[in-house]
């Protein structure tokens, strides 16, 4: 659209400088100071649009860095979602791990009890052996000795009567 505009304004100063070629001395010369003007102002929307032009390019350039950014935040994002999203995994599979060695914990406990109870029972049943144990020592013990006075009156007895002998 600036280049219609300067385009334009190149016609009407042209148009009016063949215009006034016919007219005064005068005249030529205002007209010749409004092209020199016109040419002055095309120059001046020449520089600018030269500007205009070289910040487009600027913004342009600008926008690919953006664009670029853009994509590799994208990209960034979607890397830390799936870590998030592996993260989460882990530290549902920790909770679970975390109910085993709960439920192994107790059951740790319990096997420990019953051992501790196995034991506080074999330390009675081992009591009650030696108990057991010693009775049957007296026992052996009040037999050896009522065997020998078996064998003593049996020899007493044998010189007054014939007992027969048991095996």
């Amino acid at each position: 659209m600036t280049k219609h505009k300067m385009n334009l304004t190149v016609t009407v100063v042209l148009c009016c400088s063949l215009a006034l070629m016919g007219c005064k001395d005068a005249e030529k010369e205002q007209a010749v100071k409004e092209a020199e003007e016109a040419k002055g102002e095309l120059t001046k929307v020449k520089a600018a649009l030269a500007k205009t032009e070289s910040e487009r390019d600027d913004l342009k350039t600008n926008m690919a860095k953006l664009s670029e950014s853009l994509e590799k935040a994208t990209s960034e994002l979607s890397a830390v979602k799936q870590a998030g999203e592996k993260l989460q995994a882990m530290v549902s599979q920790a909770g679970s791990l975390k109910e085993q060695l709960s439920e192994l914990t107790k059951e740790k406990d319990s096997a420990l009890a019953k051992v501790t109870n196995a034991e506080a029972m074999i330390e009675e049943l081992k009591g009650r052996l030696q108990e057991q144990i010693k009775k049957i020592a007296g026992l052996e013990d009040q037999n050896k000795k009522l065997q020998q006075m078996i064998d003593e009156l049996t020899k007493k007895l044998s010189g007054v009567l014939s007992i027969p002998t048991l095996p």
